[in-house]
């Protein structure tokens, strides 16, 4: 039984401009800088660690307490917690047109946020990787695969522009 078959992917012809920043935990300051990067060229960032503008996100201040030196990373687990942060990040995935994913190290929430966007949602999925760009799994289920974030951004702003022609030309 192949359990691949008939997957496909809905889109609608257009660029998607929305999208969820998946990454590990200590890769939060570099997406951080990344995100504003993106912003540059159109894109709307949903990073699950800051807001748009770099402030902290609302009910998650363990982050300005990892960031200033004052907790681990990995020391905010209570179950319940957990599950909050876990059903925040699935509800902002839901409401973006897919996901970017920067990956330095393996890392078990981002692999299930790429999944999640990709099986369940159909949405599209960008991986930004230097080390895992031939990974069996990073193949089936991502778009499109970048060695480094300047390679995305030039990728992402040829197709806008390709974009916008097309619009202006009708």
């Amino acid at each position: 039984m192949n359990l691949l078959a008939g997957f496909s992917k809905n889109y609608n012809g257009k660029l998607p401009k929305k999208f969820y920043m998946a990454h590990r935990i200590s890769n939060r300051a570099e997406v951080k800088r990344l995100c504003f990067k993106l912003q540059k060229i159109g894109i709307e960032t949903h990073n699950p660690f800051y807001n748009p503008d770099g402030s902290y996100i609302k009910g998650r201040p363990e982050i300005k307490r990892i960031d200033e030196g004052k907790q681990d990373l990995y020391s905010i687990r209570t179950k319940p917690k957990a599950e909050t942060i876990v059903r925040n990040d699935l509800r902002t995935i839901d409401v973006c047109d897919g996901t970017i994913a920067f990956i330095k190290g393996a890392s078990i929430g981002t692999s299930m946020e790429i999944f999640y966007t990709s099986w369940n949602l159909r949405k599209v999925v960008y991986v930004i990787t230097e080390k895992y760009y031939k990974h069996a799994w990073i193949l089936t289920f991502a778009d499109e695969i970048f060695r480094t974030p300047d390679e995305f951004i030039k990728w992402y702003s040829k197709e806008k522009r390709k974009e916008d022609r097309k619009k202006k030309h009708g």
